[in-house]
């Protein structure tokens, strides 16, 4: 089950997880490819926004043995991919967050701000981007806007703390999937990795879809 509002989440856990993953994309690589065994796949937790989340230590094990574990229950994000709407032609499994820029990534250090966020942690490369998202409630946090160069730099400098919304120009909302067709085409950035430009894409968040291991002392 997802996690209710003021129920603890996690558990303690004193086994060993089967994978291990280096980062966020592959994070999402392996939770997807796991649940193809028909039950939600135990994961190790490897550096990124989503260890970030959750305050993990990393690398997972110590030398001496002492460290505590826990297992948390994760949803497991999906973007699909076209040049037309409703035309998929690739979809993606993400853990943390879906950037579309209208900027290559060579202008994003002067425009920073992406025109599309989906977050399903509330870091992203970590900045607040997010602030009420939870990668177990079962929705993805999007926002929708595009901002003038000094308010985009603005609210790039005030998502270290994740006070850069409310805004006026940001439409900001909480859906367990949802669908755009930008006015532009877009350049997607998946947990940190460019997936190139693209016209139309759709979002949807499987909730529980794997157990997370993390070591949290």
């Amino acid at each position: 089950m997802t996690i209710e509002k003021g129920e603890p989440w996690g558990s303690p856990f004193d086994g060993e997880p089967r994978l291990k993953a280096a980062d966020d994309a592959d994070l999402a690589r392996l939770a997807d490819e796991g649940r193809s065994d028909g039950e939600p796949p135990l994961i190790a937790v490897g550096p990124g926004d989503v260890a970030a989340t959750i305050g993990a230590n990393v690398p997972l094990l110590d030398t001496g043995g002492r460290a505590r574990h826990h297992r948390f229950p994760m949803d497991l994000g999906y973007v699909s991919l076209g040049n037309q709407p409703g035309r998929v032609e690739r979809t993606i499994p993400f853990v943390a967050h879906v950037l579309g820029h209208r900027w290559p990534s060579w202008l994003r250090g002067w425009l920073p701000w992406p025109e599309l966020i989906v977050m399903n942690t509330p870091l992203a490369s970590g900045l607040r981007v997010g602030p009420r998202a939870h990668p177990n409630d079962g929705r993805l946090d999007i926002t929708v806007g595009s901002l003038p160069w000094q308010q985009g730099r603005e609210a790039n400098r005030r998502a270290a703390t994740g006070t850069h919304v409310p805004h006026p120009l940001l439409d900001v909302g909480r859906k367990a999937e949802a669908e755009f067709s930008p006015n532009r085409r877009l350049h997607v950035v998946v947990d940190g990795v460019d997936r190139g430009r693209w016209s139309w894409l759709s979002v949807r968040v499987v909730p529980d879809a794997f157990f997370l291991v993390a070591r949290v002392a």
